[in-house]
């Protein structure tokens, strides 16, 4: 459910930014998906529900979708890659 809601904002930005340069559109689109992760994820650790596995999951799949990256990078590499800050985890 979580992933689907951030998803659908993403395309939604996605369209509304159909004019923009590609790379506006990947920071954006990155910092979006981020924040609603940030936004949805604290309360389900919280409420111990979701572990650091899953919200590092969720991160690595966005910044997959995001990028369109396929399944042949591992996890590690683009979490390195994608978090130069801190990551989705360190600030839930």
């Amino acid at each position: 459910m979580v992933v689907s809601s951030i998803k659908r904002n993403l395309h939604f930005l996605r369209w509304k930014l159909k004019d923009a340069e590609v790379a506006i559109k990947e920071t954006l689109t990155c910092v979006l998906a981020r924040s609603i992760l940030v936004y949805m994820g604290t309360p389900m650790v919280a409420a111990k529900r979701w572990k650091k596995s899953d919200i590092e999951r969720i991160e690595v799949q966005l910044y997959r979708e995001v990028h369109r990256l396929t399944n042949l990078i591992s996890n590690k590499a683009v979490m390195n890659v994608a978090c130069s800050l801190r990551s989705a985890w360190e600030i839930v």
